[in-house]
């Protein structure tokens, strides 16, 4: 049991280490506001608790067929590249220090792609299998 417990807090450091996208979108978004900042963590950590249960359901048996992974991972791949490109094509932009996300609507657009892109992150779904 022990040897299990080394095993995933091995795991865990090897997922928590890397400066993933998500933790790169919630420092770019800290930058400009810290509530919509919150708002992409809380959803990337929904996300991490939907695979959580979906685990412990025992849905990584579904992963067994390498073609599930390989198609989640051609999303996920497609999705990173278009926010890379977003961010590319923003990069002469000034950073706006207004305070204009903080509207629900806001709040909630936040969330949903701190949500979204951790569950069709490539690494989280290989992390999974």
């Amino acid at each position: 049991m022990f040897i299990s417990f080394i095993e995933g807090f091995l795991l865990g450091i090897g997922a928590a280490i890397p400066l993933g996208p998500i933790n790169i979108l919630i420092m770019n978004r800290a930058l400009k506001d810290y509530k919509s900042a919150v708002g992409i963590g809380f959803g990337a950590l929904s996300a991490d608790t939907l695979y959580l249960i979906l685990i412990l359901l025992g849905i990584s048996t579904f992963f067994d067929d390498g073609v599930v992974l390989s198609i989640l991972s051609i999303l996920g791949s497609a999705f990173l590249l278009y926010m890379a490109y977003s961010i590319f094509k923003s990069r002469h932009h000034t950073l706006d220090t207004q305070s204009q996300f903080n509207t629900p609507k806001g709040l909630l657009k936040f969330y949903l792609q701190g949500f979204t892109l951790t569950f069709v992150n490539p690494y989280t779904v290989a992390f999974l299998a």
